[in-house]
Order: structure tokens, then sequence, then C-alpha cells
């Protein structure tokens, strides 16, 4: 009787003992790891390209990690075993700065901007992704399959469709594998609570569209988004937050929202505050008068905020969009585009931007000195060679498009400029090197990464079908034709 006494006095001080160690273990867990909204988050990298945070997860010894991937894009194309076993061997090597200099390269290189994620999940750093999209698929009935629907048709990188339709809605979120990915699909209202640390992976071009499909001002719709992620308790294991600014995905204007996003992780207690610090408040008045077209608020609030603050770039930013799209100003709107890209070659951005701009209003002839003036500070910049070869295309320029666009197909080695390429030659007359453009397009397709047919995309491959079977080449038209096919069905 008494053994039997000691034998349950032992058990019970075991399972206090086990349970005292697990509660111990438990808080040290939650102490090593500050809390999203309670404690402010030092741990925070900043970049420009998206491709960085690659580097940065396997230098940290990154393995099996949860991701929430907030972004406007899923970054999960396809990359081939091959330059997977590549990346896989620089990061066990350890070699960082091959590995940097292999993103971003177009076909040429291992990875990009578009696909990093995919390389990080398949290499064993990425265990489990929440992807948090901006769009309000999860805010109505039915959001589920119109979200499947937007999968399917490409709405992201290529997905198959019997995955996609294997998907099933948990808790908000909808959740099953892709391409070798376990991923839940959510909305900042919809994530779930998660038990474990995660790293933060935040692209800044979530924001605009966010705020925009929720008709919100940029600041509210980032209040609004770490509103719903600070009722998830979340630990943070590590932030990165990108720019994205180039290639086009963030417009320069916008770079502001990174010091917002920075500042609030640093210090949580500002989204408590009935009013933001003045120069984010004045600055959101500013950008939402610039889209909802008022200008005289927005001049007002922008001639005063200048006056504080002469040297905020941001602020100089938006006065050279005001300058040409409210004044009607082409020329100090260049000088001032000008003049920050020469303090500061990020906002070099802003040349192209407006340039664009102007490209598409009613004098696109008055676009070029934007183009220029970008690449005289940055000859080597692909973006802006592509950007100005596209427009000198447009102007039927043909001889000086197919000059940039070979410059800028020689940085990186893109389907899309040798699209463009073999569009140049052959509007001027010189079908054999079109022909031998649009080859090279036609051998850089990937079907598990697919092409955006875009009505111009879709004619270039529709031209070069044709091309290729007057004259006899009825390999490459075949293939030519089996992508309109493909890439045809997968929209419908």
């Amino acid at each position: 009787m008494m053994h039997k006494y000691k034998r349950k006095i032992a058990l019970i001080t075991l399972l206090l003992t086990g349970l005292f160690i697990y509660s111990c273990s438990n808080k040290k867990l939650k102490k090593k790891y500050p809390v999203l909204g309670r404690e402010p988050v030092k741990d925070v990298f900043v970049c420009e390209d998206h491709s960085e945070v690659l580097t940065q997860w396997a230098k940290r010894g990154f393995r099996d990690i949860t991701v929430i991937h907030v972004d406007a894009h899923d970054d999960l194309g396809y990359i081939e075993k091959e330059k997977l076993k590549r990346i896989k061997k620089l990061i066990d090597e350890k070699n960082w700065k091959e590995l940097e200099k292999e993103r971003d390269l177009g076909a040429k290189g291992l990875y990009t901007l578009a696909n990093f994620l995919y390389a990080a999940t398949h290499t064993g750093i990425v265990k489990k992704v929440y992807w948090v999209m901006p769009f309000d698929f999860f805010l109505h009935a039915g959001g589920g399959e119109k979200l499947r629907n937007f999968l399917k048709i490409g709405g992201g990188s290529l997905m198959n469709p019997l995955e996609v339709e294997a998907m099933k809605m948990q808790f908000g979120c909808l959740t099953g594998t892709l391409k070798g990915v376990d991923i839940s699909i959510c909305g900042p209202e919809t994530l779930p609570k998660i038990g474990t640390p995660v790293v933060l992976d935040i692209d800044t071009d979530f924001f605009p569209t966010y705020s925009l499909e929720r008709n919100w001002t940029k600041l509210q719709g980032i209040k609004a988004f770490f509103d719903a992620l600070y009722a998830r308790n979340l630990m943070i294991r590590y932030v990165d937050v990108t720019y994205s600014v180039n290639k086009g995905y963030l417009k320069p204007i916008h770079r502001w929202l990174v010091d917002v996003i920075k500042g609030i992780l640093e210090k949580p207690e500002i989204i408590k505050s009935p009013t933001p610090p003045e120069l984010w408040a004045e600055l959101d008045v500013i950008d939402y008068a610039l889209i909802a077209r008022k200008p005289q608020e927005g001049e007002k609030t922008l001639k005063e905020a200048l006056k504080k603050y002469p040297e905020n770039l941001s602020l100089r930013a938006y006065d050279a969009y005001y300058s040409l799209i409210y004044r009607g100003d082409y020329d100090t709107a260049l000088k001032k585009a000008d003049g920050l890209c020469g303090m500061k070659t990020e906002y070099c951005y802003l040349l192209v931007s407006l340039g664009k701009v102007v490209r598409n209003g009613k004098h696109p002839e008055r676009a070029e000195p934007f183009y220029l003036k970008a690449i005289k500070h940055m000859p080597e910049n692909f973006y802006f060679l592509r950007e100005y070869g596209k427009y000198l295309l447009k102007m039927k320029r043909y001889d000086e498009a197919i000059k940039y666009l070979k410059k800028a197909v020689s940085l990186e080695d893109d389907m899309y400029v040798w699209l463009r390429l073999g569009d140049a030659s052959f509007w001027a007359g010189r079908k054999k090197e079109a022909a031998r453009y649009y080859e090279n397009a036609l051998t850089r397709y990937e079907p598990l990464v697919g092409i955006n047919l875009s009505k111009e995309n879709g004619d270039s491959i529709q031209r070069m079908m044709e091309y290729f079977r007057a004259t006899g080449r009825d390999d490459l038209a075949q293939k030519a034709g089996s992508i309109l096919i493909t890439e045809g069905g997968r929209l419908r």
C-alpha cells in the first residue's frame, strides 16, 4: 500500500516538474521573440529588390521557417531543377557573393524577384508560407471560388489548375499545396494565429493595391493592416521590408511608405495614437489628393509641407509629379526629377515614372527627355533601357529602339525584351534579324512559367508564327502556335 502511495507521489512530482519545465521553456520562447504590436521589432532588413532576402535568410541559417509573405505577388515562379541544385550548393558553401551575383539576370541567372520564394521553399529554408494578398476576395461571400479562378488564370505565377481546385477554405484562408509548397492564402483580416515564431516578409507594393481596393488612403491601409496583425499576437523572428521600385512595382513617390512601416515596427504604439506623425499625415493627404484628383487640396498641403521639410525627398518627388500632372509644366517637372536623381540614385526611377505618364498622355513626344536623363545617370540600368526602347518602338523609331533593347537584353536575358526586339526589327523591314530575335524568345519560353498573353505579346507570337510558316520553318511556327493555344486556354 505504501509503495503505491509513493509511486503516486513520484508520478505527481514528475508531472509537476514537467509542467514547470514546459512553462519556463514556453516563457523563454515568448521572451526571445518580440510580439508584434506589444514590443518593438528592431531586427528589420530594408532592401530595394525582393530577391535580396534569399541571401539574407540563408546567411542567418534559417531552416524550415514559417513566412508571412505580404505581397501583391506570390513570388513562386518555377525554377528548373539544375538551377535549384546550384542555388542549394552556393548556400551550403556559404558563397553569398556568388549567390547575389546570380539574381535578377533573367534566363541567364539562377533566380529573380519573381521566384526567390520558390527557391527558398525548395532548398529547405522555408517550410510554410502564408501569402497575405491585398485583394478583397476574403471580404465577400464566395471569395474562395473567386480566388481559385484568379489563381487559375494567372493572377499569381502559373499554377496547376488541379492543385488550385484541391485547395480548401480553412479558417478564412485558401489552404493546400501549390508547386510543392505548403501554402495558405489569406487576407490580413483572415490570417490565423500562428503559434511559432515567424518571418514577416513585406513587399511595399502590397499597400497601394490594398488601400485602393478598400477606398482608403495609404495610412488608413497601413493602420488597418497592422491592427489586423496585432490581434494575432505574432512572435516575430525577423522582418524584411522591400521597396520594389525597381522594375516599376512601386511608384517612386511611394518610397515614404517604407519609412512608415519601419517606424511602426520599431514603435508599435504609433498605431494607437489618434493622430499620425505630422509628416506622414501630410504625405498621405498629398498622395490621396493625387489619386482623387483634388489638386487644390494637395497643392495647398504640399506647399505648406515643403516650407517645414524643404529637404524631404518624398515631398520633392510629389512636387515633380504635381508640376507635370496638375500644372502641365513639363520642363519644371523634368528639372525637379533630375535634381532628385542627382541627389539620390534611387529617385532616378522618378524620371522614368514621369516619362511613362507623358508617354501615355496627349503629347508622347515630350516623354523622351525624361528617359534620356535617367539613362544618363544610370546607363547600365536594365529597366531604364527597356522602357526607353519600348517608348521608341511606340514612336516607330525602330532602329533606335533596337539599339536600346539590345543593350537591355545584354544585361538581363528577358523573353519579353526579345519579343520587342523581334517586333522592332520586323517593322523596320529587317525580317531575318526579327526571326533570330523571335527564335531567342521562343527558346526562353518555359511552359511551367508561362507567358503574359497581353495583346502586344499575343500579336508578336502570331506574327512570328505566320513568318516562320511562310519561310518554311514549320517547327518554330508550330512551337509559336502551341504557345498561343496553351496560354490562350489558360485564360478561358
